[in-house]
């Protein structure tokens, strides 16, 4: 019986695992205002438009959403992470060319603005590029 009890409520965690990150919606936005949202099995790039850029010139291209797989969800969730961790790399104020995350689980949300030149800033777009790449 105990271990029927065991297998039940292990069954649940993972359920509750799941359940937590669809919830969870992952936003980057670029140096330029572009942002990317990071569902559990889609990113989705919503580039701004001349209007919305300082120049009035400044487009960020073409909109797309592609399909993501959970493992490549996991390597996002890891990298955003590991930059709201790393504190020396944030910045107060959103400014030109600073990145910014934000992190959604149901009505939370949690901001990080990154610094131009931060590692975390560099691996997050790269990695973003990959993707579409992909």
């Amino acid at each position: 019986m105990k271990k029927l009890i065991y297998k039940f409520l292990l069954l649940l965690c993972i359920i509750n695992s799941c359940n937590n990150s669809k919830n969870m919606i992952y936003h980057y936005y670029d140096g330029s205002g572009n942002q990317f949202k990071i569902e559990t099995q889609s990113l989705e790039y919503i580039p701004i438009e001349p209007i919305e850029s300082s120049s009035g010139i400044y487009s960020g291209g073409e909109p797309y959403k592609i399909e993501i797989t959970a493992e490549q969800f996991n390597q996002i969730q890891n990298l955003f992470e590991k930059a709201f961790k790393s504190k020396k790399e944030h910045s107060k104020e959103r400014a030109k060319l600073t990145g910014m995350l934000s992190i959604e689980k149901n009505s939370e949300k949690k901001i990080c603005i990154l610094l131009p030149n931060s590692e975390s800033k560099k691996n997050i777009e790269l990695f973003l590029r990959q993707l579409k790449e992909k």
